[in-house]
């Protein structure tokens, strides 16, 4: 396993404006553990497909700050940005766990599996908020359903690499919950 953080020039790319850059980081500063070399292992890679884009997932996530980001561009700049950042950290979230669903078998595509069956995912996942503090509510609520699912992953996976890697996550939507309820206390 190697460790690595995302390259800033990609994932970061928004911050070059400075109108945009706040100064807040929006991850934990532990580089991300990348697992290689993983075993084939679908019961594993369907786990990682739930939290990768089902109904609360990182693809619902990003789509969910972006939205939000942009409603609350004009009212509240801050919250904007903040939203705006988080949502680059979740595409981060999303490309790792990609990558490990391809490596544990299967393709990283836009659905998740209840049971046998397969879903896709769809723009229905998304709540609205209306107001700035509707949208940190909702926000709070939405990482704090995923730091929920990831400890349920990591109690199913045994693969330690795997493991880690959800391990760091939680750690970015910590992170996350203490910029929003700060915002929150604004």
């Amino acid at each position: 396993m190697i460790f690595a953080d995302p390259p800033p020039e990609t994932l970061y790319a928004f911050t070059q404006d400075p109108s945009l850059s706040t100064g807040i980081a929006f991850r934990s500063q532990t580089p991300y553990p990348i697992p290689e070399g993983l075993s084939r292992n679908i019961r594993y890679a369907r786990i990682l497909q739930y939290a990768y884009s089902a109904g609360s997932s990182e693809l619902t996530g990003i789509h969910q700050y972006i939205y939000h980001s942009i409603a609350t561009e004009q009212e509240q700049p801050a919250l904007s940005q903040a939203l705006k950042g988080i949502a680059m950290v979740e595409l981060h979230h999303l490309h790792l766990l990609g990558q490990c669903i391809m490596q544990l078998g299967l393709l990283p595509t836009f659905g998740y599996y209840q049971g046998t069956r397969r879903a896709r995912w769809n723009s229905g996942f998304v709540q609205y908020a209306r107001h700035p503090k509707g949208v940190i509510e909702l926000s709070i609520q939405t990482e704090l359903q995923a730091i929920e699912y990831y400890q349920s992953a990591i109690g199913r996976i045994s693969d330690e690499q795997v493991t880690a890697l959800l391990h760091r996550i939680i750690e970015d939507e910590e992170e996350h919950i203490k910029i929003l309820e700060g915002l929150r206390e604004k």
